[in-house]
């Protein structure tokens, strides 16, 4: 396996392996899996919806894709180059895109709302509240909003 992300959610892990191309979950803590193929194409990022376990959205470095079976199968939502995203409460799905554009989705993906925007390319969004994340820029650099992505403040530059 070569397990590119692990998400831990409603008691079971969730993954995705780059050798099989599939979403990988655990309801055991790890010690079995059961395997759903993805999109083809690298997923760049993924998130589960916090309250329902079977909703997950997946993106490829241009395509953000939702799976509502545990990615038994998946569907086409919104083109983005570079899509992380962050799901940190069930009406505030953040996805930012490498142009530096950060929006939010209160409905799973369907439609997102530009809140914001940074100077750099996304590499990864760390939830920490509802409208509180850090981010991490392909630079190394680590910045921090505590309003829903409006304004971000530098935390580290290397």
């Amino acid at each position: 396996a070569d397990l590119h992300k692990l998400v831990f959610k409603h008691g079971r892990l969730y993954a995705w392996d780059a050798v099989l191309s599939a979403m990988v979950i655990s309801e055991d803590g790890g010690r079995s899996f059961t395997e759903n193929f993805t999109p083809r194409g690298l997923i760049i990022d993924f998130e589960v919806d916090p309250e329902d376990p079977e909703l997950i959205l997946a993106a490829t470095d241009e395509q953000l894709f939702r799976s509502e079976d545990e990615g038994a199968s998946w569907r086409p939502l919104q083109p983005g180059q570079g899509t992380r995203l962050a799901w940190t409460a069930p009406e505030k799905l953040y996805r930012a895109l490498a142009d530096g554009t950060v929006s939010v989705s209160s409905d799973g993906g369907e439609s997102f709302e530009q809140v914001g925007k940074v100077d750099g390319e996304p590499y990864a969004l760390d939830p920490l509240g509802p409208d509180e994340l850090n981010m991490a820029l392909s630079d190394g650099t680590v910045l921090h909003t505590d309003d829903g992505g409006q304004t971000w403040e530098e935390l580290f530059r290397p």
